[in-house]
């Protein structure tokens, strides 16, 4: 899989002359991510064993592929005329050689290559007749074609290490890690030079810019406060700080559009007005261009004005307000030997008492209440049950249903209670993408809480959605400095520990080895024991458990498998379907075969490559595919 995703990420690809283009209603279809210009759509495909590029008029509803090779090619951007891509034609190696910048002319039907040097060159973005992009190859410098004068130029210094690059036509924007951390740099096209705009400062990686304006996110108190820097009077801005983090999503002119918490609103940068607004879509690649958000969904662009969104926020606050009491409260008396069902005031909590849950009449009240709770994004008012001094003698039953934001991945929700001052994480099912249900033995206060996680290397990494659900539910952390290092190789011990918490049995201290080669004080001697006693790992002969080893795909599959408890059965079959099933180890094959067979595991370029070192992503996708089949995120 990470060779598989390593191609995606970099998917250069060769292109193909005009004679090859085509139109059919069989080409696949763009996804929401599509880059788009007026009604036109262009994006990356699978389609007959390539990666082509593609484009839809979603006017007419016409799918053109604009390219026709075996090589791969990809991240397509779009322009008026022009669609530019990055390509790796002239380089044999397909995984290591590098890659070309192509520049397609849709009313000529000329492919040209425009980078002018040998390099990585990749992600490239096209307005105002110019084309930018990053050079990968010995840093990560950036690049500005200028398509009428047919010339490139290097505008970042040779020691740039961009990332996040935003281009408004003119003038180019970025995340730089030279300095050991993100600083936000910008070229000047008025001055022609780079301009360093921020220095050791925690930078959120996305930016947005316009009209020579870039706005970004930075660390202040332990949130994301909004900024922006203006190019002309070279004035640098707070537009927005507190409490919450404000994420810039679009600039257009004079206005930001941010999300906070889940919510997205328009920030005015002269006047710092913030005004809430509610777009008519659940879209996430929505932008703002002018007085008007636009966005891409099920392969069709679509506009609202921006003063319709502000209106139905307006109307959603002024409804909530009137309908909606923040607090209210509902008593009811449950009887010993009857099973009870009570609902919380808004009917969307339902709590389930069995008989015997109590040993006598019981006054039970349920409080319900509207409360912004620090550090998480509420999806459900706080419920709050209380039977006095009456104790429950049984675990009680509790099904939530909540709102998810349209923005919002519905895996990342999960059930928390309250426990002193802090809220804890409630083991659960997924009954529906809005609907969770789980036992408890309090009663606590309880609510259904996304808790935002994010990492600054994962933008764009194939795993990122996956690593995010993951860390949402505190199964995985990241590092100090706010990497999740996705490419890093995971030890046995490290993926023993994930099981453990994933599977929230209580861990206790060991008071003597488990294994031979883990002491007591092995800081996952508890996991490690836990993994021995629920048969996740039996070890190496010897009484060996080697938890430095770096875990292989065809261990972590095998621990995986019994971690589910699946009974394992060999299946040739499935297994045959991979040139390198043979080099599976014998103790293997049979939880190899179950894996696949289960979805858990997935070979690349049809190998399962079983004794690969498996990486910190692998791992988390692993166990979130397991997860998810389980309904437990």
């Amino acid at each position: 899989m990470r060779k598989q995703i390593l191609i995606l990420m970099i998917l250069p690809v060769l292109l193909l002359s005009c004679s090859g283009i085509a139109f059919s209603s069989d080409f696949p279809s763009p996804g929401d991510s599509a880059n788009r210009d007026e009604n036109r759509l262009v994006y990356m495909a699978w389609y007959e064993a390539s990666w082509d590029i593609f484009m839809k008029d979603t006017a007419s509803g016409q799918i053109t592929r604009i390219t026709d090779n075996k090589r791969t090619q990809g991240y397509p951007d779009i322009w008026d005329k022009y669609i530019v891509w990055q390509d790796n034609r002239n380089y044999s190696d397909t995984g290591l050689g590098g890659f070309d910048i192509y520049l397609y002319n849709l009313d000529t039907g000329e492919t040209k290559k425009i980078s002018q040097t040998e390099g990585y060159h990749q992600n490239p973005l096209i307005k105002e007749n110019k084309v930018v992009w990053v050079d990968h190859r010995g840093g990560k410098k950036v690049y500005l074609y200028d398509i009428a004068a047919d010339r490139q130029e290097k505008i970042s210094s040779d020691s740039s290490r961009a990332a996040g690059v935003i281009f408004d036509g003119d003038n180019v924007a970025w995340v730089d890690f030279r300095n050991g951390g993100e600083d936000v740099y910008m070229y000047d096209a008025g001055e022609e030079k780079e301009k360093q705009v921020t220095g050791g400062k925690d930078v959120y990686l996305k930016l947005t810019m316009d009209g020579g304006k870039v706005a970004w996110a930075e660390k202040d108190g332990g949130n994301y406060a909004l900024k922006t820097f203006d190019s002309g009077t070279e004035d640098v801005k707070t537009l927005a700080s507190g409490d919450r983090d404000y994420l810039p999503v679009s600039m257009s002119k004079d206005k930001v559009l941010i999300e906070s918490e889940g919510q997205l609103s328009i920030i005015d940068t002269i006047t710092k007005e913030e005004i809430p607004i509610k777009p008519a879509t659940n879209s996430g690649n929505i932008t703002l261009q002018g007085d008007r958000l636009v966005w891409t969904q099920n392969g069709q662009v679509s506009t609202e004005p921006l003063e319709k969104a502000m209106a139905r926020a307006g109307a959603e606050n002024d409804s909530t307000r009137d309908n909606k009491p923040a607090k209210d409260t509902k008593q009811v008396y449950l009887q010993p030997q009857k099973q009870e069902k009570v609902t919380t005031p808004d009917g969307k909590a339902e709590f389930t008492f069995k008989p015997g849950t109590f040993n006598k009449e019981t006054r039970l009240t349920l409080e319900q209440e509207e409360r912004e709770i620090s550090g998480y994004i509420p999806l459900s008012p706080v419920y709050t049950p209380s039977s006095g001094a009456a104790s429950v003698q049984k675990p009680v039953t509790v099904t939530v249903k909540y709102t998810v934001p349209g923005n919002k991945n519905y895996r990342k929700a999960a059930l928390y209670q309250k426990q002193g001052n802090s809220w804890t994480y409630v083991p659960f099912t997924r009954e529906d993408k809005d609907t969770v249900m789980a036992e408890i033995d309090k009663l606590l206060p309880l609510a259904v809480l996304i808790k935002p996680v994010g990492f600054k290397d994962t933008k764009g990494h194939w795993s990122r959605e996956d690593v995010e659900v993951m860390a949402s539910h505190g199964i995985i952390n990241g590092f100090p400095d706010n990497t999740f290092r996705p490419e890093k190789e995971i030890t046995r011990a490290e993926f023993a520990a994930i099981l453990a918490k994933s599977s929230h049995l209580t861990t206790v201290p060991v008071k003597e080895k488990t294994f031979s080669d883990v002491p007591a004080n092995h800081w996952a001697a508890p996991a490690i024991k836990l993994a021995r006693e629920k048969g996740w790992s039996k070890g190496y002969p010897g009484n060996e458990f080697r938890p430095g080893k770096t875990v292989t795909r065809e261990e972590m599959a095998a621990m995986l498998v019994n971690y589910a408890g699946i009974e394992t059965q060999a299946n040739k079959t499935i297994l045959k379907d991979y040139a390198d099933y043979s080099e599976l180890s014998n103790w293997s094959r049979n939880a190899m075969s179950t894996a696949v067979e289960q979805g858990l595991i997935s070979g690349y370029q049809h190998k399962l490559h079983p004794g690969d070192k498996a990486t910190r992503a692998e791992a988390a996708a692993m166990l979130f595919r397991l997860l998810k089949q389980e309904k437990r995120i």
